[in-house]
């Protein structure tokens, strides 16, 4: 094999960017990359771009020197390509300045441009291509003036690579069907890989919403990591599976990231279910095995059941049952209104409604929906 085989993807979505900023890392300054300097002559010549003064040096004319250890007093070699080129102002400034020059004033050439940058020199260095064929140069900073007065000592580390955190994270993959002491078989991802997504993006207190609760490693992530959560999910599976993983995490689970936590078990979680309404008879008639049956949860659907508003009943009534009862059961299934699987909350003070719900789940629903909103 020649490449490595690419099995997943993460994808992050927000409806404004600008508001969802990653919780980063911050590390002490530091001076390691500052290891440069120029020593130089009297400048070939002097031009004047964008409004700078530029002295130009060509080779044989100036030195660089590179120090072992870094210090303060020194400059920081930046290549000027890429996205650097538009984010700051001496990429922008060889962007549109000098990435061309080297046909004008050859190869090897220093260019030292007055009043730019935000050290406490009053200028930068800049080189061109240094032989016959490259394109690219580069600029010389110096320590920012915020670090230098005290103002800024410490930086915001970058978010690490998910593939850097994938590769680290071969033996949970290999080792997956061990956590949480449930199975399963198709989809689930170790509660390390979660851990490193929800503390990216989330804080103490915060709700992750998980609306493909699988095998429960988000909600057993964020219940570690001190986040509320909602999991949903509507496979059968949910009891034995996401309800089994919550049980055995608030018991005191010892797999996925329960040793990085600290986590001892404790806390709690409220487990519902939708009020099924057109769902019970699409269950029953995918489950009948005769017309008999059929016939007479077709009859009770005449009771209750909210039929698609596009189905022609009477037709349906006369031809249904001179099909085979494969057929019978499709059509039995299409012509149920989808968007009436369940009761919503709107409907529960419905006399027919009201007398199908219990004093509890009545009371939850009125306190559920009284600080949330419908």
């Amino acid at each position: 094999m020649d490449y490595h085989k690419q099995i997943e993807q993460i994808h992050y979505y927000a409806i404004n960017p600008e508001r969802v900023k990653p919780n980063k890392e911050s590390e002490e300054y530091s001076y390691d990359k500052f290891k440069y300097d120029f020593t130089t002559k009297e400048p070939d010549e002097t031009i004047t771009l964008q409004g700078k003064k530029v002295e130009i040096f060509r080779e044989g004319n100036y030195i660089l020197t590179t120090k072992e250890i870094g210090d303060r007093d020194l400059l920081k070699e930046v290549w000027a390509t890429g996205t650097i080129l538009d984010g700051n102002s001496s990429g922008r400034f060889f962007r549109d300045s000098l990435s061309g020059r080297y046909e004008v004033d050859g190869y090897g050439v220093l260019y030292k441009v007055y009043g730019i940058g935000d050290d406490n020199r009053d200028y930068r260095y800049f080189t061109g291509p240094k032989k016959k064929g490259a394109t690219k140069g580069k600029y010389y900073q110096g320590v920012p003036n915020d670090v230098l007065n005290g103002k800024i000592t410490s930086r915001e580390k970058p978010i690490s690579g998910f593939i850097d955190v994938y590769e680290d994270m071969a033996g949970d993959f290999g080792n997956i069907r061990h956590e949480g002491g449930v199975e399963f078989r198709s989809g689930k991802k170790p509660e390390k890989l979660l851990k490193k997504i929800i503390s990216t993006f989330s804080k103490e207190g915060d709700i992750v919403l998980d609306f493909f609760g699988g095998s429960g490693t988000t909600a057993a992530t964020s219940m570690k990591m001190n986040r509320r959560f909602i999991s949903v999910e509507q496979m059968d599976y949910i009891e034995t599976k996401t309800l089994k993983r919550l049980e055995n995490v608030i018991s005191g689970d010892n797999t996925g990231i329960s040793n990085d936590v600290n986590w001892e078990g404790g806390g709690s979680f409220v487990y519902v279910e939708l009020m099924e309404k057109n769902i019970g008879f699409l269950k029953e008639v995918m489950s009948a095995n005769s017309m008999t049956e059929l016939q007479e949860i077709f009859n009770r659907m005449f009771e209750t059941v909210d039929f698609n508003f596009r189905v022609n009943l009477d037709e349906v009534r006369n031809t249904i049952w001179q099909s085979p009862i494969d057929h019978q059961k499709r059509t039995l299934v299409k012509i149920i209104d989808k968007n009436q699987l369940y009761y919503n909350y709107s409907e529960i003070d419905d006399i027919n409604v009201r007398d199908l719900i219990s004093d509890t789940d009545y009371a939850f629903n009125q306190s559920f929906y009284a600080e949330r909103g419908e």
